[in-house]
């Protein structure tokens, strides 16, 4: 039997780089809210790894809405106000595919639910379980059909406009859910054109395995170990076989608080106000894009296993699901 492979951040909040003979070691990076660690092997120069890095730091400085400055946090600022705010083209296309992902998991998956989160504040120094009228009255401003997109041609496309509005002044973009899974693919395009011939990305437990994982077996897989929910610091529960692709592994296990002997998670459901309670401890979705991945995996989460939208069947051929129940079984579907 194959020994499975583990991808585990170390907390570390700042980056170095050890440098021996052009080659670096794996770098380690608070971004995103979460660790990041990428893993570049032979071809892990500085400058990979700095291109790297450097993205990650912009996607957060656009992405955060905990920066008052980003472009997520402009939009919020706007809401309500009649007026739409000038975005970059990649913000534009996040949001646009947030809204397509609202739309095929019936909301499932919810890129308005910003005020909820905040409220709730869940993996933060203030998350407290909020009154029934407070979740009530948030619950009436988590509508993504309030966010308005409208492109607006140039005389070429780097002229283009990319405008976002927010019709309810009470309705929030967070894009907490599918922001890693966007990075994660943005940075094997940059493995792509640098020609890196083996990578491993782990954005918080958002896992990637590019390449070719032996220079000398060309058919070996890489083998990527999804965890117990019911003990994720104990074996794994399932292991996953891949040539290339991502991981996304969505769970209660994550961030939560616990109260009254009740734990709390992070991953809310836009119908109830509360964290989701589906009968599944968690999902792990594994696909050749990233950002499918982490939409899927809280969407699926939250819809549970018969839930109003079928994965299989909303246009991600080759998609796999692994959806695992608090006994700590495998559900299949």
């Amino acid at each position: 039997m194959k020994k499975a492979f583990f991808v585990f951040a170390a907390a570390f909040c700042i980056v170095i780089f050890g440098c021996k003979k052009d080659v670096c070691e794996p770098q380690t990076i608070y971004s995103l809210g979460t660790i990041c660690v990428v893993n570049l092997y032979e071809d892990g120069t500085y400058e990979n790894y700095s291109e790297i890095i450097n993205l990650l730091k912009d996607i957060d400085n656009k992405f955060s809405v905990n920066k008052e400055d980003s472009e997520i946090s402009k939009v919020n600022q706007s809401a309500g106000s009649g007026n739409a705010v000038n975005v970059s083209k990649e913000v534009y296309e996040v949001v646009e595919q947030s809204l397509e992902f609202a739309r095929l998991t019936q909301n499932s998956f919810n890129p308005a639910m910003g005020t909820l989160i905040k409220m709730w504040g869940i993996g933060t120094d203030h998350q407290r379980i909020p009154g029934k009228e407070e979740i009530a009255e948030a619950l009436e401003h988590c509508n993504p059909r309030v966010i308005i997109l409208t492109e607006i041609p140039g005389f070429d496309e780097s002229e283009n406009l990319y405008l976002i509005e927010i019709t309810d002044s009470k309705t929030q973009l967070d894009l907490g859910a599918i922001v890693k899974g966007y990075a994660t693919d943005k940075i094997v395009e940059i493995l792509k054109a640098k020609n890196v011939r083996k990578a491993i990305v782990n954005l918080g437990g958002n896992i990637y395995v590019y390449g070719q994982k032996s220079k000398f077996n060309p058919d070996e897989n890489w083998n990527v170990g999804i965890k117990n929910p019911v003990n994720p610091d104990g074996e794994v529960i399932e292991t996953v076989s891949l040539k290339s692709g991502s991981v996304v592994t969505s769970g209660n296990y994550e961030r939560y608080f616990e109260e009254n002997g009740k734990r709390y998670h992070h991953i809310l459901d836009c119908k109830t106000g509360y964290p989701a309670e589906s009968g599944l401890a968690s999902v792990s979705v594994i696909y050749d894009k990233s950002i499918v991945c982490d939409a899927l995996a809280t969407a699926c989460y939250v819809s549970g296993v018969n839930g109003d939208f079928n994965p299989y069947e909303i246009g991600f051929d080759g998609i796999k699901i692994v959806f695992i129940d608090f006994n700590g079984k495998p559900v299949i579907k």
